[in-house]
């Protein structure tokens, strides 16, 4: 379930430095910049995660992604980047998980390149930090408690060519 959520946050980072710049007052997002739009993956010793996005309007990005391990799907899941009420959220489903229900994060925090999203009422990841690397690269550190124990996950994706 970790490496689901991990990925799945990886997508919230995307769409907001997409977005463009924030007021941090508001979190209100203004024209901008389509970067985000694309393909993007992961290698572990484990196995690839890869993401598609686009854009359905100027409020609104959209998501699939899935996690291969030895050519077969080890799960599957759908993204939703967007504003509401003023403020850039994300939510995710992964096939088979939280009764199927959408997980929802909201932006709290922009500085320059980084953005912070937070749900307070997740165990881990409640706390996801997206610092974008020049134009081809993010890197993703989630963080929150599981088993009451403080867990931080550190990575980063890669934009690749589309097929």
């Amino acid at each position: 379930m970790r490496i689901i959520i991990l990925y799945s946050l990886i997508t919230v980072y995307l769409f907001t430095a997409c977005v463009g710049p924030v007021n941090e007052s508001s979190h209100k997002p203004e024209t901008g910049i389509k970067w985000f739009e694309g393909n993007f993956e992961f290698s572990t010793e484990n196995g690839l995660y890869r993401e598609f996005w686009k854009k359905k309007n100027d409020n609104e990005y959209i998501g699939k992604g899935y996690f291969l391990n030895k050519n077969d799907t080890s799960f599957l899941m759908r993204m939703r980047l967007f504003k509401e009420d003023e403020t850039i959220k994300m939510d995710y489903n992964v096939r088979g998980q939280n009764s199927g229900k959408d997980v929802q994060f909201a932006l709290t925090k922009h500085e320059k390149n980084m953005f912070v999203f937070e749900n307070p009422f997740r165990g881990f990841p409640s706390i996801m930090q997206y610092k974008l690397l020049g134009d081809t690269a993010i890197n993703i550190v989630e963080r929150g408690f599981e088993d009451n124990k403080d867990i931080v996950q550190d990575f980063t994706i890669y934009r690749i060519k589309s097929d």
